[in-house]
C-alpha cells in the first residue's frame, strides 16, 4: 500500500538540508564548523521532529549496517539540550 504525503514544507527542507550538512561535518570530524544553533526554531519543533528523524537515520543505519543490531527506540532522553550535552555512546 502506497502512504500519500504533503510535500514537505520550506522548514522541513530547511531542516534536512541543515541535518544533512552537519552529518556530512560529523562524518569528516569537522567538529568546529558544526553550527548546531543555525536554525533557530529547531527547538520548538524538536519534539515533533526527532521521532522522524530517529526513524530516519534507524533506516539509513540498519541499510548501511545490516549486521550490527540497532534499538528500536532511542535510548536515551530526547531532550534538545540533553542530546546536545549528553555523551550516548
Amino acid at each position: 500500500m502506497v502512504k500519500a504525503t504533503s510535500p514537505p514544507t520550506l522548514y522541513q527542507q530547511d531542516l534536512v538540508a541543515w541535518c544533512d550538512d552537519t552529518v556530512a561535518k560529523l562524518k569528516a570530524g569537522d567538529f568546529a564548523a558544526l553550527d548546531i544553533n543555525a536554525p533557530p526554531s529547531l527547538r520548538q519543533h524538536w519534539p515533533n521532529t526527532f521521532p522522524e528523524l530517529w526513524e530516519n537515520a534507524l533506516s539509513d543505519a540498519r541499510e548501511d549496517h545490516p549486521q550490527t543490531v540497532f534499538p528500536d527506540r532511542w535510548p536515551g532522553s530526547t531532550d534538545l539540550d540533553a542530546l546536545l550535552s549528553e555523551k550516548v555512546w
